[in-house]
């Protein structure tokens, strides 16, 4: 019997997606609701949305752990072991770019300071976060607290700032995004009136 960890199934589908229109014709994945796990919306799981997915496939699972899945055997599967079996042959890797980035606003260049690598989405925390909703903030498409904890608020001005700016409205934040971010708040007017 072997099993599989959470950390171990994040770290593995670390820079992976799935579409959602794959998944759904699977009928390994077909007692998922992939309406409730799809956050953003945008029709792939992605980034922070495993989390989502791993917590969907413990419901499945009869182990009794949350912290990890039992997977049974290459020969005799466990429900939950044919589910991962079949995500594991659905998932793409999702590019990722080796171009650094430059930023030339302050707060998000000292945040990432070596660009962003994989993307940021609900239920991602920490600095990176707070510098995003920060500079959304400036732009003014958040009025909340910066409190480096992606939620569905962040996620909604982030999706109102891609569909302004032109971009694919994923409510998620990679390179792309994050560029564009750096370029719109560096061409704000921040002077004082006279």
């Amino acid at each position: 019997m072997s099993t599989l960890s959470r950390a171990d199934f994040l770290q593995e589908m670390a820079h992976k997606s799935l579409s959602l229109e794959r998944a759904r014709r699977e009928p390994r994945l077909s007692s998922l609701n992939w309406a409730s796990l799809d956050l953003n919306r945008n029709g792939i799981i992605s980034g922070s949305e495993f989390t989502y997915l791993y917590t969907a496939l413990d419901r499945v699972d009869v182990n009794g752990s949350s912290l990890s899945l039992d997977l049974g055997s290459p020969t005799a599967p466990t429900p939950v072991g044919k589910m991962v079996a079949a995500i594991r042959e659905l998932v793409t890797t999702a590019p990722v770019s080796n171009t650094p980035v430059h930023l030339s606003d302050t707060a998000l260049a000292k945040a990432f300071p070596r660009g962003i690598t994989g993307s940021l989405g609900r239920g991602s925390t920490g600095t990176g976060v707070v510098a995003v909703q920060y500079t959304l903030g400036r732009l003014g498409y958040l009025q909340a607290l910066c409190d480096g904890s992606f939620g569905q608020m962040t996620e909604q001005a982030l999706l109102n700032f891609q569909t302004a700016r032109g971009l694919a409205a994923t409510g998620s934040v990679d390179a792309t995004v994050l560029k564009a971010l750096d370029t719109a708040v560096m061409a704000l007017d921040l002077r004082s009136p006279a």
